[in-house]
C-alpha cells in the first residue's frame, strides 16, 4: 500500500525547469511588414488616443435646498441607526426583528425661527433621510439592553415622507 505526504521524498522526480520563450518582436530585425510568423505574443504597443468628447446636452447648475439652512447644528455624529420593524420579506406577518437603516451623522437640528429641535440622519454617500422627526419631551430615551453604547426611542419618524411610529436606535 503506497503512502501519501506533502514533504517531496528521493523517489519523485523533479518537474524541468520551463523558459520562456523570447522572440524578436522588432519588425525590421526578423520578418517583413506584412509577415505573421504565427505566434503574436509579443508586447503590445499602446498609443496614446487623440479622440475629443464635448458634452451634447449643457446642464445648468441647479440650486439644491436641503432645508437646513434655516437650522442651526446643535450636535453631531457619525452612527448607526437600526429600527424594530418588519423586514421586507417578512411584510404583513407581524414578525419584527432589528433592521439596519444606515450609517450616517446624526444631527440635532434646532430652527431659527420656531426654536423647535429635530433629529436628522442621512445615509452616507446617497444623502438620503433615514431618520427625521421632532424633539419631544413624550420621547424617553433608554439605553438598550444589550449594548451600554446605544439608545433606543419611540419617535414618529418623518423619513419616509408620511408620519410612522417607530422604535429606532443608535
Amino acid at each position: 500500500m503506497a503512502s501519501f505526504s506533502f514533504t517531496p521524498s528521493a523517489t519523485t522526480e523533479a518537474a524541468p525547469e520551463i523558459k520562456p520563450k523570447i522572440e524578436n518582436t522588432d519588425k525590421d530585425a526578423g520578418g517583413e511588414e506584412g509577415d505573421d510568423g504565427g505566434d503574436d505574443d509579443g508586447p503590445v504597443v499602446q498609443e496614446e488616443s487623440t479622440a475629443t468628447f464635448e458634452a451634447v446636452v449643457q446642464l445648468e447648475e441647479v440650486e439644491v435646498k436641503t432645508h437646513e439652512e434655516d437650522e442651526d447644528v446643535l450636535y453631531a455624529q457619525r452612527s448607526k441607526l437600526f429600527a424594530y420593524t418588519e423586514a421586507s420579506l417578512d411584510k404583513g406577518t407581524g414578525n419584527k426583528s432589528w433592521c439596519e437603516r444606515g450609517i450616517g451623522d446624526c444631527k440635532l437640528l434646532k430652527h431659527k425661527e420656531n426654536n423647535r429641535i429635530r433629529i436628522l440622519m442621512r445615509q452616507e454617500g446617497t444623502l438620503k433621510i433615514i431618520a427625521n422627526h421632532f424633539v419631544d419631551p413624550r420621547i424617553t430615551l433608554c439605553p438598550n439592553a444589550g449594548n451600554d453604547k446605544s439608545w433606543v426611542w419611540i419617535a414618529h419618524d418623518f423619513s419616509s415622507g408620511t408620519a410612522l411610529e417607530e422604535m429606532v436606535s443608535k
